[in-house]
């Protein structure tokens, strides 16, 4: 390989890393004297392939600048008043959106959607909406757990909140709580033979330690007041 090939070699390889170290801080340029900000930008399929086409072989670099921008808005958000902070919370969204677009196997991005976007930003539905897209890469049901919880807690959507238990409680680590969680809202929102039916649905896609429990929370259903009626003897395990 002659000096010249070389060199255009150096630069093909140099230039993406060139170009994501300026969109990175050009992305978390928050003007310190509490100026304007860049114009909000709102999020779409179209931004995410624009910043998949900027990434280029380096997702998992560009999703990490996202991640640190966003430290960097919450940093500055500590030295605002609360009215001065709200410009901030929609660049701390695209901020995430775009990390988890990028890399979205990467489990701090959806730690940051549960402890900073939700209760930091207040952003509940937008963090409930990333927690979701967890499903499709990760093999854990905590993301989904939590987006349940918020579901059910803040946004007052139950039916939200029992479809994503219900996918929480399908992980393979799953523990009787993430179950319980969702029974619990099926039997508040569908009655007690759905919560049952779901409850022994789990039974043999679980370890035999954890089946006890499973079981425990079926019989708590049958046998509390509300339920006993819909129950004949031969329902009962």
């Amino acid at each position: 390989m002659n000096s010249k090939s070389g060199l255009l070699l150096q630069l093909a390889i140099a230039l993406p890393l060139i170009l994501l170290v300026m969109w990175g801080r050009s992305a978390s340029e928050v003007d310190t004297q509490h100026h304007a900000l860049a114009p909000a930008v709102e999020w779409s399929m179209q931004q995410s392939l624009m910043h998949k086409a900027v990434a280029g072989a380096m997702p998992g670099f560009a999703a990490d600048i996202s991640v640190l921008t966003v430290f960097d808005i919450f940093a500055l958000s500590q030295q605002l008043s609360d009215n001065e902070r709200q410009p901030l919370w929609h660049q701390m969204y695209y901020e995430i959106e775009v990390a988890q677009s990028l890399d979205p196997w990467f489990r701090d991005t959806y730690r940051l959607a549960e402890g900073l976007l939700a209760y930091e930003a207040g952003k509940m539905a937008e963090a409930v909406d990333i927690l979701r897209q967890s499903e499709s890469y990760l093999n854990s049901s905590d993301p989904l757990l939590v987006a349940s919880f918020l579901a059910h807690r803040e946004l007052h959507d139950d039916n939200l909140a029992i479809e994503l238990a219900t996918l929480a409680a399908t992980k393979p680590d799953a523990t009787p709580f993430a179950i319980g969680f969702a029974a619990r809202l099926i039997h508040k929102q569908n009655g007690c033979d759905t919560a049952v039916m779901f409850l022994k649905s789990r039974l043999l896609a679980f370890p035999e330690e954890y089946r006890n429990s499973i079981e425990a929370k079926i019989q708590k259903i049958q046998q509390s007041p509300e339920c006993t009626e819909s129950f004949m003897p031969s329902h009962r395990l």
